[in-house]
């Protein structure tokens, strides 16, 4: 009997929760469901790819991009008041009035710590 090499598991997908003024959740997204505001994923294209009119491919990879960027700036930091984050980041995220906090929910986490 032959047996294959142990496939390593995929970490799973980062999950972002936005929370309100008092800290309650006000929506949970998949990494790729975050709402990001459409200019700057067009700015971004123009940057990496001198492309304005991004295609299906260029313009998932800007995205990828950018949501890199907000996990690895996130990761371990627990909740974070938007208000807290980098301007740079911060104009990427396209949430409501309510939102104040984000926190990145990190290998299955349901809460943040």
């Amino acid at each position: 009997m032959v047996f294959g090499k142990k496939k390593k598991q995929t970490p799973a997908a980062p999950v972002f929760l936005i929370l309100d003024s008092s800290h309650a959740p006000l929506k949970r997204f998949d990494a790729v469901a975050l709402p990001l505001h459409r200019n700057v994923v067009l700015e971004k294209s123009v940057e990496f790819f001198q492309d304005p009119n991004p295609c299906a491919i260029h313009e998932g990879a800007v995205r990828m991009r950018m949501l890199g960027e907000l996990e690895a700036y996130l990761k371990g930091k627990g909740t974070v008041p938007l208000s807290a984050m980098p301007d740079s980041l911060r104009r990427y995220l396209e949430l409501g009035e309510d939102a104040v906090f984000i926190a990145l929910l990190e290998d299955g986490m349901t809460n943040p710590v």
